[in-house]
């Protein structure tokens, strides 16, 4: 069933004293409660005890006219299904929300038959909730429905007048205890925000009754006077104590005025604290009188300026160094004008830029400044107009110096606005940068004249960064490989690079990072024909600031054609060599069939032995790894060649790579030395050394190559007198042939021989 309830709530039955002695426990319980939450589980715990039921709640409605949330709920028992947070009340029967929103009182004796109307879903859900009997009580507060209280019985029962009003009175009585909490949580807001407003603030307030003589004072002014709160008694004698000497006649004066006339106290002083410590104070209070004009109380509050009246003295002192760096930077143009653009502020900067002298400009308007054909543009109106439309106006152009010549300024104008936004008229502040407008023009033009040449040279021209990437390109690259700026940027380049050189092409930028100069020779595709040829790349770094990222600029010379020359040539050169140690075997054929009596023995091994030195050079000339051919290694083979003991051999010195060129003649040198210690000299016995020492030398002409032989016989042997092949090849083939300086010494002892190899267009070897 349901219906309205009465305007007033009938008590339950006067008669039941117990009831009546359960519901004023209840309201004193209650009256103590400071928690929302608490008092409405209270209040539903009593009345579910008081009629036996199983569960009791209250909710409030939501902003969704079938929805509303729980505020708080009581269960006989943990193992009852509980409501929690918001519930759809269209799963609970027809229209409940509409009619509850209406005012009316709901009470099913058997909710789960009468409410769900034959609706098996419903009584389901009824049954699975324990709903057998449901009671509703909507609260009403100023003709609306504020919430609702339900209540469940398990088992089907029956809602006598006295269960509902008692329903009805734990409503009320509960919701005006809620009401009251919420007030008094209000009350407590607004007291705490107004106390820390005042603390906030920096306020302390003071109440002095003057009939009694008594004042009280805010923690807050406790402490700004300098003690604990509340560890002394506040008094006038106090107050007036704690007043610093020179402000404390002000300070009373000020207050007698007040006290004999009329008015507030407004003063500032400072006080002294007890430890020692000033802080400026300043105080506002209003004196109350008594209907026969008597001063009764006066009431006010005290704040703590100390850090204001700091900041007072930081802006004065801040305003005067923008002053003086007004006044002194010179180099910045900074002036102001009025609402009509007549200059009225002309410090020592803006003469310095322009060369007018205040007088000479004040009063005048700021189109002075203007070149001719700015003015003629209407410059200064545009400046000024957008000025105040956007708030602050670019001025970035040429301007008149007085003798007529231009300086540029990088500037702008800002509106001057005074009280109430109006407009009071402009500043303008402007950098001279003049000498960096022409740097930046020749820098320019040097740039301009450089990308004419970068787009003049046949080589494929780029910028990049030390890790290879890409910055930007020449018009010859991008016809070359059809890779536009946007393309090649980054690694894109890589794009165009052969695959199998791609690895190879980035491991020089790792080494040119290192030593500021890039060199790599790769293959890059030809869009034309989509051929890959062979280029010559070179790069090196731009001097820069060291702030400033590095840059590297490069080319790539197309050396396809000379590189396949140079393959030719070498695949030619490599023929000769095969060919020339064929005929070198031919010859020793001949010289055997030729020269074979046995009178002839010794010439034919000495000639067979330096036919086979001639052999093994060309041997290691003509080999296809592209190693160079060393000293170290020469001298090695020669050795190697003679069965020498390495236990007796030293070989002290960097690997120099070696040149075709002459070659032939010092590995005969090398090959008669060897010979010769083998058969009479330092490895012909046990016991006898060779060292074999040879490096480079610089002196103020040219480098030279300088090999020392030195040999340490093994017992002194006796010296025939007269000089064979090889000291004749050291001593006159080398000087002739290699412009070299030698020096044969042949002692019994042993063997010392210099050869010094001049550099230049005459050496035999060359750095690798």
């Amino acid at each position: 069933m349901d219906h309205e309830p009465s305007k007033s709530v009938p008590s339950p039955d006067n008669d039941d004293a117990d009831l009546q002695i359960d519901l004023l426990r209840l309201s004193d319980r209650i009256r103590r409660i400071e928690s929302e939450d608490e008092v409405l589980r209270v209040c539903a715990t009593a009345l579910g005890e008081l009629l036996g039921l199983e569960r009791v709640g209250f909710a409030a409605f939501t902003d969704q006219p079938d929805v509303c949330e729980i505020l708080a709920e009581w269960l006989v028992s943990a193992g009852m299904p509980a409501f929690s947070g918001r519930i759809d009340l269209k799963g609970f029967g027809p229209d409940i929300a509409g009619r509850l929103r209406a005012g009316r009182e709901l009470a099913w004796d058997d909710a789960q038959a009468r409410v769900a109307g034959g609706d098996p879903d419903i009584a389901a859900r009824y049954r699975t909730m324990g709903v057998g009997a449901m009671l509703n009580i909507p609260i009403m507060r100023d003709g609306e429905v504020a919430a609702f209280l339900y209540a469940h019985s398990a088992a089907p029962r029956d809602w006598p007048l006295r269960d509902i009003l008692l329903a009805r009175d734990v409503c009320e009585r509960a919701w005006s205890s809620l009401e009251r909490v919420r007030f008094q949580a209000e009350i407590g807001a607004t007291n705490a925000r107004l106390t820390m407003a005042l603390e906030a603030g920096g306020l302390g307030t003071w109440d002095w009754d003057l009939r009694h003589d008594r004042l009280e004072w805010s923690d807050a002014l406790f402490s700004m006077l300098g003690f604990a709160p509340r560890s002394v008694e506040p008094s006038f004698a106090l107050w007036r104590d704690r007043l610093h000497e020179a402000d404390r006649e002000a300070a009373l004066a000020g207050l007698e005025r007040v006290l004999d006339g009329d008015g507030t106290y407004d003063e500032v002083f400072r006080v002294v604290r007890p430890d020692g410590t000033t802080r400026w104070c300043s105080s506002r209070g209003r004196l109350f009188r008594s209907e026969t004009g008597q001063p009764v109380r006066m009431v006010g509050v005290l704040e703590d300026i100390t850090s204001s009246r700091a900041s007072e003295l930081k802006l004065r002192e801040s305003e005067e160094r923008f002053r003086l760096i007004v006044e002194n930077a010179l180099g910045y143009a900074i002036f102001t004008t009025d609402s009509e653009g007549l200059i009225d502020g002309w410090p020592p900067g803006a003469e310095a830029v322009f060369g007018w002298a205040p007088h000479e400009v004040i009063g005048r308007p700021a189109d002075i400044l203007f070149t001719p054909e700015d003015r003629a543009d209407g410059a200064p109106e545009w400046e000024f107009s957008t000025a105040l439309r956007e708030g602050h106006s670019p001025d970035i152009r040429w301007h008149l110096h007085k003798d007529g010549t231009r300086v540029f300024i990088d500037g702008s104008v800002w509106p001057l606005r005074g009280g109430g936004g109006r407009h009071r008229g402009f500043l303008k502040i402007g950098q001279d940068v003049t000498a960096r407008r022409r740097h930046d023009a020749v820098l320019k033009a040097s740039e301009e004249r450089f990308r004419v040449l970068a787009n003049s040279v046949p080589n494929l021209v780029f910028g990049s960064t030390a890790r290879g990437e890409r910055t930007w390109v020449s018009r010859q690259w991008t016809e070359y490989t059809g890779l536009r700026d946007a393309q090649s940027a980054g690694f894109g380049w890589l794009q165009a690079v052969h695959p199998e050189d791609r690895d190879h092409a980035m491991e020089g930028w790792e080494q040119g990072a290192a030593s500021g100069a890039y060199h790599s020779d790769y293959r890059i595709r030809r869009q034309t024909d989509g051929a890959y040829r062979w280029h010559q790349v070179r790069a090196l770094v731009l001097p820069a600031p060291p702030e400033e990222p590095e840059e590297w600029v490069g080319s790539a010379a197309d050396v396809h054609d000379m590189r396949m020359m140079q393959e030719n040539q070498e695949l030619l050169v490599a023929e000769l060599q095969h060919r020339t140690r064929n005929l070198l075997g031919i010859v020793r054929g001949i010289l055997a069939e030729t020269a074979g009596e046995p009178e002839l023995a010794e010439f034919r091994r000495s000639f067979d032995k330096r036919l086979g030195a001639l052999s093994r050079v060309q041997g290691l000339l003509s080999r296809q790894d592209d190693r160079f051919v060393t000293l170290r290694e020469l001298v090695a083979l020669e050795l190697q060649a003679v069965s020498a003991d390495w236990e007796q051999v030293e070989l002290t010195g960097p690997d120099f790579p070696l040149s075709e060129r002459g070659l032939q003649t010092l590995v005969l040198a090398i090959h008669e030395l060897c010979t010769n210690a083998y058969k009479y000299g330092a490895l012909s016995r046990p016991g006898g050394r060779l060292s074999v020492v040879w490096d480079l030398r610089a002196d103020a002409d040219r480098e030279r190559l300088v090999i020392a032989w030195t040999e340490a016989f093994a017992k002194p042997v006796v010296l025939s007198g007269r000089s064979g092949f090889g000291r004749q090849l050291i001593e006159e083939a080398l000087p002739y042939q290699l412009g070299a300086t030698t020096r044969f010494e042949l002692e019994p002892e042993g063997l010392s021989c210099t050869i010094e190899i001049p550099l230049g267009s005459q050496s035999t070897f060359q750095p690798d």
